[in-house]
């Protein structure tokens, strides 16, 4: 399987699994192999190992950084700083909607408009 495209996992428990009409609209199915003495994963462990080895092949394939240009990332990082500043006692910052990028909220509260603390990206 490809990890490396937007996916969904869906799991199912080990009484009833999966209902069909989700597995007749799965692009895949996998099964997880088990060795030794263990006769099956409960589900954190079945999504944890999941999803290491969707994130090990997206580090190889895209990098540590993904698809993101140096601009996306620059933004990326400042919003974050930014949401960060509500921890030191500053007045809660709220994401516009997205306007570069869906994936990728702009900030734009009018505390940081009206004190030009808006990043210059």
């Amino acid at each position: 399987m490809d990890f490396t495209r937007p996916t969904a996992f869906v799991l199912g428990n080990e009484k009833t699994g999966v209902s069909d009409t989700v597995l007749d609209m799965a692009d895949h199915t996998a099964i997880i192999p088990m060795h030794g003495f263990v006769e099956s994963f409960n589900i954190s462990v079945a999504a944890a190992l999941t999803m290491y080895e969707a994130k090990q092949q997206r580090l190889r394939k895209l990098g540590p950084d993904g698809d993101l240009t140096d601009w996306e990332k620059q933004l990326l990082k400042a919003v974050w700083l930014l949401r960060a500043v509500v921890g030191a006692g500053m007045p809660a910052c709220t994401p516009a909607s997205p306007t570069v990028r869906p994936r990728l909220a702009t900030h734009a509260c009018a505390y940081c408009r009206s004190a030009n603390r808006m990043p210059d990206l």
